[in-house]
């Protein structure tokens, strides 16, 4: 597989990295993931709003020829070279040069990497995820916690808890004991009076740019939709229905939560109008 690092296309073979590297030294660094349906990336713009986002918070150097028509070609370039029409894209930030924790440099080294994807929409998983609650915590009221830096421990950790568990899905409560997000995705849940629940950014979880997409498509479809910082446990295991959503796989719906088990009825409906949504966006 070729990937595009620092203006060249090259080998995955040929990628150096130095001891002094900053992300591999400190997590200095930041990236976004999405999906390239056909050729394109549906919700892009948004996702380089976020990177532009998280690299003023984390003080690195924003190129002046880093525009959108330019990240937009170099993508194509790179999903070209791995004749690639269907795609999970990530486009990744590091600080440049040396340092200790004081970097030397705030120039960004560019790294752009894809992998070939078996679809080309969003679909819901059939038979649905089994979640629980990963003894991992993150911090509420914290603007890195939103943000895709590349120090991801805690859902590195929480997805190791998955995996040993068997479970579909780790559910990261906060420093307060409410819900946050999952290993992987950000939380929605349908009410029993049929609202629309997520955590709200102040309570750790991640500003997802799917989970954006979700709350504006419910809103114009007529939904109340809720970003409530404090989600008990409880209310979940009374939820009528339970979804994870990330940028990659949209929305997946979870079967059992615990004693607790949901419908998929207005997650099915919302994968449909997501497509749709997608579909006009790139078109």
């Amino acid at each position: 597989m070729k990937l595009y690092y620092n203006g060249n296309i090259i080998t995955a073979e040929e990628l150096m990295i130095s001891s002094i590297n900053r992300s591999f030294r400190y997590g200095d660094g930041c990236f976004e993931s999405m999906v390239v349906f056909k050729g394109n990336a549906p919700y892009f713009k948004a996702h380089l709003a976020r990177l532009w986002r998280t690299m003023k918070l984390l003080r690195m150097d924003l190129p002046t020829d880093w525009s959108l028509s330019f990240m937009e070609e170099q993508v194509d370039e790179l999903l070209k070279a791995n004749e690639l029409l269907n795609a999970r894209l990530r486009i990744q930030v590091n600080r440049a040069g040396g340092g200790l924790y004081t970097p030397l440099s705030n120039v960004p080294d560019l790294l752009i990497t894809c992998a070939a994807l078996d679809r080309s929409v969003f679909e819901l998983n059939t038979s649905g995820l089994l979640a629980d609650v990963a003894t991992q915590r993150v911090v509420a009221n914290d603007e890195l916690t939103n943000l895709k830096t590349n120090n991801r421990l805690p859902y590195v950790l929480a997805a190791l808890e998955q995996k040993e568990n068997a479970w579909g899905a780790a559910i990261l409560l906060n420093n307060k004991a409410f819900v946050a997000d999952a290993s992987s995705s950000n939380v929605f849940y349908v009410s029993a009076d049929n609202k629309l629940f997520t955590p709200a950014l102040a309570a750790g979880c991640l500003d997802g740019v799917m989970r954006k997409q979700i709350i504006r498509i419910a809103r114009s479809e007529g939904l109340q939709v809720l970003e409530k910082e404090e989600i008990e446990i409880s209310e979940l295991l009374q939820a009528n229905e339970f979804w994870l959503s990330n940028a990659v796989q949209g929305i997946q719906w979870v079967r059992r939560f615990r004693e607790a088990s949901y419908k998929q009825d207005l997650a099915m409906r919302m994968v449909q109008l997501l497509n749709e949504d997608a579909h006009h966006i790139s078109s």
